[in-house]
């Protein structure tokens, strides 16, 4: 894997594509990679009986195709300071995801972070799938790291006059989400698997260990995963989670449930439409996340082509044991009254 130095960098300049088959087996590995047993991702009969094509590979499992993409192109010595994902359709099997994409910036910061910031498309036989605004640091200097920085502070949020009251009620309410599992190298290693990403500081102990990263570190864009509650607790509805067994109750009873995804009054479905993630220091073995989640904002009513819904913004920002700030996301998802 070569590594980028950020002078060697042109504004303008494509990465080569990459093809990626989607496949039953890709289904299964995302699902083993990302702990999410959404039943969109799994479930062929109850996608289709909501109009969708079939079932697709989840937010993680882009997020994940894009890190790789990205350091594929930038070399292990990069590091993720942020990385956007909007899905404008599904990738389901069957389908070969073509990911490329173009330097569209570079810049120095005052305090000397030198950055790039890609813009990064996936798409199948119909058009686009997804795009990713990925920006990365590079060193800059031959047999260096770029460094690991802290978070930085959230953007602030206009909220939306046409906001639902039973929403309004919830903006301001945190709640806490821990983790159920630590982080570990066998879930590093199936989120790896799941892109084929090849990066040493997720794979290789020998290597992170003598880099600036001083051991397998957890790869940035699978940071949504380590707060994924067990599988049997997942599903659209969280009190019961298998569409198959509307009678059988989650097990173990969670003890915490994000207030943001609970359905609004006369929405059935939720699904994921837009992702920011920002990054702080890396993840490792052994780590126990937690996140805080709130609402942040609510549309009013809209009309769109699964049926009507309203756009929620959800922030969770991730600490670790030590309560270190990891990262953050900001989620945009739709719920919806599904057609049919």
């Amino acid at each position: 894997m070569t590594a980028r130095l950020w002078s060697d960098v042109e504004v303008g300049e494509d990465l080569p594509d990459l093809r990626f088959p989607i496949t039953l087996k890709t289904l299964v590995m995302a699902a083993m990679g990302t702990r999410d047993l959404m039943p969109y991702h799994h479930d062929e009969e109850f996608v289709k009986s909501i109009g969708m094509r079939g079932a697709f590979v989840n937010t993680m499992f882009n997020q994940g195709l894009f890190g790789r993409f990205a350091t594929d192109w930038a070399g292990p010595t990069a590091r993720f300071r942020s990385a956007s994902l909007k899905m404008t359709n599904q990738l389901v099997a069957g389908d070969v995801a073509v990911v490329s994409g173009t330097v569209i910036d570079r810049w120095i910061t005052d305090d000397g972070d030198a950055l790039v910031r890609l813009e990064l498309r996936t798409s199948n036989s119909l058009g686009a799938t997804a795009m990713s605004r990925t920006v990365l640091a590079l060193p800059t200097e031959a047999d260096e790291h770029a460094s690991f920085r802290a978070l930085g502070e959230p953007e602030p949020t206009v909220l939306s006059d046409a906001m639902p009251q039973e929403a309004r009620e919830q903006i301001g309410v945190t709640s806490l989400r821990p983790g159920p599992y630590p982080v570990s190298e066998a879930q590093i290693g199936y989120f790896a698997e799941m892109v084929r990403d090849a990066n040493p500081l997720y794979t290789d102990p020998g290597y992170a260990a003598a880099s600036l990263a001083g051991g397998i570190i957890a790869p940035p864009p699978s940071l949504i995963v380590w707060v994924m509650d067990r599988g049997s607790q997942v599903g659209i509805d969280l009190d019961r989670p298998d569409v198959h067994l509307p009678e059988q109750p989650p097990w173990p009873v969670p003890a915490h449930k994000r207030a943001s995804l609970r359905l609004l009054p006369g929405m059935t479905d939720v699904v994921v439409q837009e992702v920011l993630l920002e990054f702080g220091i890396p993840l490792r073995p052994g780590d126990q996340v937690t996140s805080v989640n709130e609402l942040v904002n609510c549309s009013g009513g809209k009309q769109t082509r699964v049926g009507p819904g309203h756009f929620l913004t959800a922030r969770d920002t991730f600490v670790n044991q030590r309560d270190e700030a990891v990262g953050r996301s900001t989620m945009t998802l739709l719920q919806f009254r599904a057609q049919g």
